[in-house]
C-alpha cells in the first residue's frame, strides 16, 4: 500500500480550490484504484488553514470594508448597510477544514522528536543557509516515524522543496534508521510517472512534437494584460496596463508529464510545457516606472521596465495541457489548453 502526503507547497500549487485541480484529482483517482491513501501531516494541515483564513478570507474582508470606506468618502453617494462578516468567515474555515479532512485519509500528528537530533540539524543547517528549516525537519521525521511504524507499505512525500532530496543531514538520518521504504518526490507528475501507466512511445520528443505553437499563442493573448502585474504591482488593476506591441514564444521546453485514464477510461497525457514568452507594451503615459524596483520571483527572471518606459514580460510561464494517448498509432491526440501559470518559480530550493 501506498501512503502519498502532499507538502504545502503542492498544495499552494494547485491553488486554493486544490481538491478540482487536474493533477490532484487524477492523483486521488490513480490512488483510489489501488486502495491507496493521501495522507496529511499535521504541519501542512495548519499552515493550510492559516493561509486560507490569513492570506486568502482576511484580505478579502479588507477589501469589502475599503469599499465601504469609499462610498462614505464619495459626496451624494448613499451606500447600502454594511454587513458584519465574522460569520462569514468562520463558516468559510469550517467548511474548508472540511474540505480538507475529506481530501485524505488521515491527519498524522507530529511525533515528539529527538531535541539532540533537531539541534544537530538547525546547527549544521545555519552553514548550509540562511532559511530556518524547522518545519521541514518536523515533517521529515514525522514521515519518516510513520514509515518505521508500516514497514510494509510506501510512505511518500511530494514536494518541490529541494531539501528532502538534497540535505545530507536527511540523508544520514534514512541511512541511520535503515529505511527502506520512505520515498521523495518533487512532484505529482513526477509520482504518477513512476509508478502509473508506462508507455515506452511515450517520450519528450513525442510529447514536444505534439503541442502546436499556435495554440500556446493564442491562449497567452487571451490574458496578455495578466502578464504586467508580475513586473509591476500597479498594473494588477488591468485598467492601467498599457497596449501589447508584441509578443512572441521564444522557446518551449518539457517540464512533466504523465499517462492516465480520465472518468470515461480514456487514455489521456497530462502535460506542462515551459514557455519563454516575450511580450512587449507600449510606453507607460501615466506613470515613469524607469526607477521602479520590478517583482523578482527568483534570479533568473528578465521582466523588466525598459529606457523607454516599457513594461516587458520576458519570462517563463508554465503551461498546462491535455492530450488523447492513442496506443495503436503511438500518438498524441488533440492537445488542449487547460491552465497556465505566469512567473512558475520551477527553482524551489531551501538555500
Amino acid at each position: 500500500m501506498h501512503f502519498v502526503s502532499l507538502d504545502t507547497n503542492i498544495y499552494r500549487q494547485l491553488g486554493t480550490e486544490f481538491w478540482n485541480k487536474i493533477d490532484f484529482k487524477n492523483l486521488k483517482k490513480f490512488l483510489d484504484q489501488r486502495a491507496y491513501e493521501i495522507i496529511m501531516t499535521d504541519v501542512v494541515y495548519k499552515e493550510l488553514i492559516d493561509f486560507y483564513s490569513n492570506e486568502v478570507i482576511k484580505p478579502l474582508v479588507g477589501e469589502y470594508n475599503k469599499v465601504f470606506q469609499k462610498m462614505d468618502n464619495t459626496p451624494l453617494f448613499e451606500r447600502p448597510p454594511q454587513q458584519d462578516l465574522t460569520l462569514n468567515e468562520k463558516k468559510a474555515e469550517q467548511e474548508y477544514i472540511k474540505t480538507i479532512r475529506e481530501s485524505c485519509f488521515k491527519i498524522i500528528t507530529t511525533y515528539v522528536t529527538d531535541c539532540n537530533e533537531l539541534i544537530d540539524f538547525l546547527i549544521i543547517n545555519k552553514h548550509v543557509t540562511k532559511k530556518d528549516n524547522t518545519r521541514d525537519f518536523i515533517l521529515f521525521k514525522t514521515l519518516l516515524i510513520f514509515a518505521l511504524e508500516n514497514p510494509k507499505d510506501k510512505i511518500v512525500l511530494i514536494s518541490s522543496d529541494k531539501i528532502f532530496i538534497e540535505n545530507e543531514f536527511f540523508r544520514k538520518i534514512i541511512k541511520s534508521y535503515n529505511v527502506k521504504n520512505y520515498l521523495i518526490f518533487d512532484s505529482i507528475a513526477s509520482y504518477l510517472n513512476e509508478f502509473g501507466y508506462k508507455y515506452d512511445f511515450l517520450t519528450d520528443d513525442l510529447v514536444l512534437k505534439s503541442i502546436r505553437p499556435e495554440l500556446i499563442k493564442r491562449e497567452i493573448l487571451r490574458d496578455v494584460k495578466c502578464l504586467p502585474s508580475y513586473i509591476i504591482r500597479d498594473y494588477n488593476n488591468v485598467d492601467l496596463v498599457p497596449e501589447l506591441q508584441d509578443c512572441k514564444i521564444d522557446e518551449i521546453k518539457i517540464y512533466e508529464y504523465y499517462a492516465y485514464r480520465n472518468e470515461k477510461e480514456k487514455l489521456k497525457v497530462a502535460i506542462s510545457v515551459l514557455v519563454r514568452i516575450i511580450a512587449v507594451f507600449s510606453p507607460d503615459k501615466n506613470k515613469d516606472y524607469r526607477n521602479y524596483n520590478i517583482e523578482k520571483y527568483y534570479e533568473e527572471n528578465h521582466n523588466r521596465i525598459d529606457q523607454f518606459n516599457r513594461p516587458i514580460y520576458d519570462n517563463y510561464v508554465l503551461f498546462i495541457l491535455e492530450g488523447d494517448l492513442n496506443e495503436s498509432t503511438k500518438k498524441i491526440n488533440r492537445v488542449r489548453f487547460i491552465d497556465f501559470i505566469p512567473d512558475y518559480n520551477v527553482k524551489n530550493s531551501y538555500a
